[in-house]
């Protein structure tokens, strides 16, 4: 499921410019959307084992337990950062503070867990009469799309409510 490539990043300046960072907008929604909001996957019994965290099984099929990659909820919690920078925008949308506080943090220690270490070059900028870092570079990242389409031709049924689950599920540990 794992193959690497090369991504220029964007820096935000004047052209360079993603979807992700235009104002609020139904467009802009979607592209976020697409990002990651999908059911939480599905793998066997056998490969939970292996994890090194517990899983729950699906009630009434033991066979199959439920994860969702981390990648995802990280997306989730920019995403929901992001709305509440906009509560223009988003009005009677709310994020709470506990949520917002999770959020932030969870994507410190995920950042700090996947520490990448791409150098950033500096460039003298005569214009600017000073150095300035530079954001166009290339890094070397996992490939989100393959990621991506794994979670999706895994994802849980969609019929099947994590959230409505019974709380006693056999885990994946004996």
């Amino acid at each position: 499921m794992l193959a690497y490539h090369s991504v220029l990043f964007s820096n935000g300046e004047d052209e360079d410019v993603t979807a992700y960072m235009l104002p609020p907008s139904d467009e802009v929604d979607a592209a976020w959307d697409a990002l990651y909001n999908f059911n939480m996957q599905v793998i066997p019994a056998s490969s939970a084992k292996k994890l090194q965290n517990e899983t729950s099984a699906i009630p009434g099929d033991e066979d199959h337990h439920i994860v969702m990659l981390d990648v995802f909820h990280q997306l989730h919690c920019l995403n929901m950062i992001r709305k509440a920078l906009a509560p223009d925008y988003y009005h009677g949308w709310k994020i709470n503070y506990e949520h917002s506080i999770h959020c932030i943090d969870s994507l410190r220690q995920s950042l700090m867990c996947s520490v990448d270490i791409t150098p950033i070059p500096f460039m003298w900028h005569e214009e600017l009469g000073m150095l300035q870092h530079e954001g166009r570079i290339l890094h070397t990242c996992r490939d989100f799309e393959l990621v991506r389409q794994w979670a999706l031709d895994n994802e849980m049924a969609p019929n099947l409510n994590w959230m409505e689950f019974p709380h006693v599920i056999p885990s994946s540990k004996p």
